[in-house]
C-alpha cells in the first residue's frame, strides 16, 4: 500500500494525490478538491474538543500506536508535522509578533488539560519556545559550501528532494564540491 492508498484520514487518498501535485487538475476540480480539504481540516480541528472529552485512553492510545508501517512513518516522527501545521495555522490568523506567545499558550493550557484529565492537580504550567533565527532559505540556497546541518533545512523547506540531500551530506562528509 502507498502512502496514497492509506485509508481516509483527514485527508482521502484522492486529497493527497492532488496535494502532491495540484497541477494535473482542472481549475475548477483544482478549487473542490482545496475547499473539501479546507472544510475537513476546519472541521477536524473542531472534532479535538470531543475527543479529548470522549475517547477512552486505550483507543487514543490505539490510534497512537504504529500499525503496518510498509510506506508508513513511525507516529512519533510524524508529530513534529502536526505541530508545523498547527503553529503555522496560528501564525495565519493572529499578528506575527503574536504567534509563538500564543502557540506556548496553546500548548500550556493542553498540557495542563491533560494533567487535570488524569487527576493530576497543576499549579502552573510554563512552555517557553526559543527561536534564533538565520539566514533566509533564499540566502542558503546561495550558498557555495553548505554544511549537513544547512542541507537539512534546505530539505525540510521542500528546496531539495531526499534523494539530493543524501548525495550532497555525502559529498560533504566526504571533503568533496558536490
Amino acid at each position: 500500500m502507498t502512502i496514497e492508498e492509506r485509508p481516509r484520514g483527514i485527508l482521502s487518498p484522492a486529497d493527497r494525490k492532488y496535494l502532491k501535485s495540484p497541477d494535473t487538475y482542472s481549475d475548477q476540480a483544482a478549487y473542490e478538491r482545496r475547499q473539501s480539504i479546507v472544510t475537513r481540516v476546519h472541521e477536524a480541528l473542531h472534532d479535538f474538543p470531543v475527543l479529548v472529552a470522549n475517547l477512552e485512553e486505550e483507543h487514543r492510545r490505539e490510534a497512537f500506536e504504529d500499525r503496518d508501517l510498509e510506506h508508513k512513518d513511525y507516529t512519533l516522527n510524524v508529530l513534529d508535522s502536526a505541530f508545523t501545521f498547527l503553529y503555522l495555522g496560528v501564525a495565519d490568523i493572529v499578528p506575527e509578533e503574536l504567534a509563538k506567545d500564543a502557540f506556548e499558550d496553546s500548548i500550556a493550557e493542553g498540557v495542563q488539560r491533560a494533567y487535570l484529565q488524569r487527576g493530576i492537580s497543576v499549579d502552573d504550567v510554563t512552555v517557553t519556545i526559543e527561536v534564533d533565527t538565520g539566514p533566509t532559505i533564499e540566502e542558503l540556497k546561495d550558498e557555495e559550501n553548505p554544511d549537513p546541518e544547512t542541507l537539512f533545512q534546505l530539505f525540510q523547506a521542500g528546496e531539495m528532494s531526499i534523494e539530493e540531500l543524501r548525495e550532497r551530506v555525502e559529498f560533504v562528509s566526504l571533503g568533496e564540491d558536490p
